[in-house]
């Protein structure tokens, strides 16, 4: 890939607002966001009680508050490079803020194609050279 259009990496696909991916892309990276917030809740459950649980609990807690705010972030970046994939306006982003509405559009993304050509984006994930 060009300078324009970066390499794919974890921070790329999670933490970077350019280029395109495609539905599988976009269904796995949600899906790893999802595992890792089931791992913490069972962290939180399984602590134990008694004072040594309460703490290791309250530990785990703050690590879910700050996992939510890395997830926002994250799930931001796969609905943006979704919808560029599939031509979408970057802005229809505002969508995921109302959450029954974000909910059905994230699952919309999911079946949507992309585009098959290059777009303004960059060119289609995995294209065959």
């Amino acid at each position: 890939m060009s300078s324009m259009f970066p390499e794919p990496s974890m921070r790329w696909l999670f933490l970077s607002w350019k280029g395109r991916i495609g539905r599988q892309s976009y269904i796995l990276g949600a899906a790893l966001l999802v595992v890792v917030q089931i791992y913490i809740l069972l962290e939180i459950a399984l602590a134990g009680e008694g004072n040594a649980g309460r703490d290791v609990m309250a530990a785990w807690g703050f690590v879910m508050i700050g996992y939510w705010i890395a997830s926002i972030i994250g799930l931001l970046a796969l609905n943006v490079k979704r919808m560029h994939d599939a031509d979408f306006p970057t802005y229809w982003v505002v969508c995921l803020i109302v959450p029954a509405v974000g909910t059905l559009f994230s699952v919309f993304l999911m079946f949507v194609p992309g585009t098959q050509t290059t777009n303004q984006y960059g060119p289609p994930p995995f294209a065959k050279k």
